[in-house]
């Protein structure tokens, strides 16, 4: 079980410092609040307190979204939120705006409340620094599996942008624009385009 000064120290910050950001108690700049959260959770630090003050309560599900105004997204998230309430879990979420940076500060200050597990979309599971932290059970959503995390439940979204394409090139058109967000925000965007991309190399 990691330190609170173990965490300190990967932060480069004092012991009071870690301790005002995980407890959420005092200042701290936004800079240490994002090197000492993310410390905590390579670390799979979580504050002592947390465990008695949840003691009583019902287990809680941790899920990262890209953000809550996406039709797709908000669908998703309440799917999840009926089911939990089945299973008696609560639901805590996050949003990451489609920021790589913002999606690993998000995930460790989920894991500052302890769920018993995550439901994740990340921006590309390839790259992202929230999955190199020490996860409960974790579900990546509208992501493909990873050789880590192998649970997960999505499309196949390079098929769908091939079949697109394929669609608009049978009814006749042959100069097809791709329009799409920054790839590194999203490997659904991506995926779709290596489809758009196979389609348009097909011969005819």
């Amino acid at each position: 079980m990691a330190t609170l000064q173990q965490v300190a120290f990967r932060a480069g910050c004092s012991l009071a410092t870690a301790s005002r950001v995980l407890n959420r108690k005092g200042p701290a700049s936004d800079l240490m609040v994002r090197k000492v959260r993310r410390a905590a959770a390579e670390l799979g630090y979580r504050p002592a307190g947390l465990a008695v003050g949840r003691l009583g309560r019902r287990p809680v599900v941790g899920v990262l979204i890209p953000s809550i105004t996406n039709p797709v997204f908000a669908s998703s998230l309440s799917s999840i939120q009926n089911r939990m309430l089945v299973a008696g879990h609560g639901v805590l979420i996050a949003q990451s705006n489609y920021d790589p940076a913002r999606e690993a500060d998000a995930v460790a200050a989920l894991l500052n409340d302890r769920p018993t597990g995550l439901i994740l979309t990340v921006c590309d599971p390839s790259t992202s620094e929230a999955l190199l932290a020490k996860l409960p059970p974790t579900v990546l959503l509208h992501n493909l599996p990873t050789a880590q995390f192998q649970a997960a439940v999505t499309v196949d979204n390079r098929g769908a942008g091939r079949e697109i394409a394929t669609f608009l090139i049978g009814m006749g058109h042959r100069r097809i624009l791709f329009l799409s967000g920054n790839f590194a925000a999203s490997d659904r965007a991506r995926l779709r385009y290596l489809g758009y991309l196979d389609a348009m190399a097909e011969p005819g």
